[in-house]
């Protein structure tokens, strides 16, 4: 592969679930690979912290219990930035999307769709 990947997934939330472990996996083959992974969820829940960390697989988190949504996406963004991805993958839901708005001139941005419902939301972003 040519040049460095630093790819950062963006998701709605981290629930014990399918979705949850694809990520998981997929960060995992990805940084077998050699590309750098990162994880950003706009909900503080994350069931399976510990094999995210057992993995070596960073995943930034916002409390959506204390923050706004506008604060929680400014906060991730700083998260994302600071990452500096050139691929940026939204994980299901209007918030991950919504992220994909906001992001630099030159990023790739992606949507990904794990079931049949989700396939409307995408070209509103």
């Amino acid at each position: 592969m040519k040049g460095q990947f630093n790819i950062s997934f963006v998701t709605a939330g981290l629930p014990f679930g399918g979705s949850t472990i694809f990520l998981l996996h997929l960060a995992q083959g990805l940084q077998s690979l050699g590309i750098s992974t990162r994880i950003h969820s706009f909900t503080r829940d994350n069931p399976l912290a510990a094999e995210f960390e057992a993995a070596g697989i960073t995943v930034r988190t916002a409390d959506e219990t204390r923050l706004i949504f506008e604060d929680r996406l400014a906060s991730l963004y700083g998260n994302i930035v600071e990452f500096n991805p050139n691929v940026v993958i939204a994980n299901l839901g209007t918030d991950s999307f919504e992220m994909l708005r906001y992001l630099p001139a030159g990023v790739i941005r992606m949507a990904m769709i794990h079931e049949q419902g989700m396939h409307a939301f995408p070209p509103r972003y």
